[in-house]
């Protein structure tokens, strides 16, 4: 039987199956060596009774050593910049910029979010990707907007008819008349038209048309004010056509047939 390194060894040690796992003492010393080279890399959080001495050696092997730890509470400024430097956080507000092509919101919002930012130590791409949130939330809302817009301004068409254009220039005459300089309407919807129109009919008995109304061509009509017209010229003509003369009467039924023909042309 040929002797191995192994039998230089005391019994105890040479049953050991670790042991056997290399061909001669060469191998097992260069094992060793390659085990204390890796403690010398590891490293061990500090306990709960650590000093600040122990936390700043902690993170200075840290970082030499290239590990991800845990966030620095306990570092000095020094190794807080050198910890948020390496996981991308940038040093001032000039590091930070938008993905390429990126449109999507005002300049105001883009500038406000990087000072949010560099206050909060976000990285580049936590900045951009915040962005890309924004700007897709504001195009939803902004298309909300548009069909909430759209519909506000079907409600009116379809009140007014024909007579739109000549309401709502009478309505801005009528604003321009009364408002205070100092605070402007600005844009109507469809409930402060409707409603100066009611309001200025209610005190006026002729409507916004009575307030300075731009020349605009013969007077139109709401589909509306036509039904009422209808109406009122066929409840004369139904209660007193007995006691009018034919010609009054056959005026009345002319009018009547003209109210009808502009009804039928009014939406």
């Amino acid at each position: 039987m040929t002797d191995t390194w192994l039998d230089s060894l005391p019994e105890d040690m040479r049953s050991n199956p670790t042991l056997s796992k290399f061909k001669d003492s060469e191998g097992l010393a260069k094992s060793y060596i390659e085990l204390e080279r890796m403690q010398s890399r590891s490293i061990t959080m500090p306990g709960e009774h650590a000093t600040d001495e122990d936390w700043d050696k902690y993170y200075t092997k840290a970082q030499e050593g290239g590990h991800l730890t845990v966030h620095p509470d306990h570092a000095t400024d020094e190794h807080k910049s050198a910890f948020w430097k390496s996981l991308g956080v940038p040093e001032d507000g000039n590091g930070y910029s938008t993905a390429e092509g990126f449109d999507g919101l005002p300049k105001e919002w883009v500038d406000n979010l990087r000072n949010v930012a560099v206050a909060a130590g976000w990285t580049n791409k936590q900045y951009q990707a915040t962005l890309a949130e924004f700007a897709k939330e504001n195009a939803t809302q902004a298309e909300a907007n548009e069909t909430a817009m759209n519909d506000d301004k079907g409600i009116v068409s379809g009140k007014w008819g024909m007579a739109e254009e000549q309401k709502k220039s009478a309505i801005a005459a009528l604003i321009n008349e009364f408002q205070d300089p100092g605070h402007p309407l600005g844009e109507l919807n469809a409930s402060a038209y409707l409603m100066l129109d009611n309001i200025v009919k209610k005190f006026s008995g002729k409507g916004p048309q009575a307030f300075k109304q731009p020349v605009s061509g013969n007077q139109q009509y709401t589909p509306g004010e036509l039904d009422e017209m209808i109406d009122k010229v066929t409840t004369d003509m139904e209660d007193n056509g007995r006691q009018m003369g034919k010609e009054r009467y056959n005026a009345l039924q002319a009018k009547r047939l003209r109210y009808i023909g502009m009804r039928g042309s009014s939406n």
